[in-house]
């Protein structure tokens, strides 16, 4: 019976582990902090930093990309000349650790 028991509380203790780790995953997801700057990159170099709190278009030079700035704290891909436009559907990011790239021309917004 005692083998049965343990058997039982390391199930048990598992359950539990796992459930904690999930809880402290989603706590962290769910309460991040809003962003104050956008930091765009192209093929890994740093093109600029925006505030978060401005409103404004911007076009990224040598591309046909436009990223809009809500003045809310948001940002977003407006426009971009890549097939898919999966970078437009992401939507807008203003989360610290937030990002959205355009894999084609090889632009990246992270958020801080």
């Amino acid at each position: 019976m005692s083998g049965a028991l343990n058997k039982y509380l390391k199930e048990f203790i598992i359950i539990i582990i796992t459930v904690l780790l999930l809880c402290v995953l989603l706590w962290t997801f769910l309460f991040r902090k809003e962003g104050e700057k956008a930091f765009v990159y192209k093929n890994d170099e740093l093109l600029f930093s925006l505030s978060l709190t401005d409103q404004k278009l911007i076009e990224i030079e040598n591309t046909h990309i436009v990223l809009e700035l809500d003045g809310k704290g948001n940002i977003k891909f407006k426009s971009s000349d890549c097939p898919d436009k999966l970078c437009i559907k992401k939507g807008k990011i203003s989360k610290q650790g937030d990002f959205a790239a355009c894999i084609p021309n090889g632009i990246l917004i992270q958020i801080q």
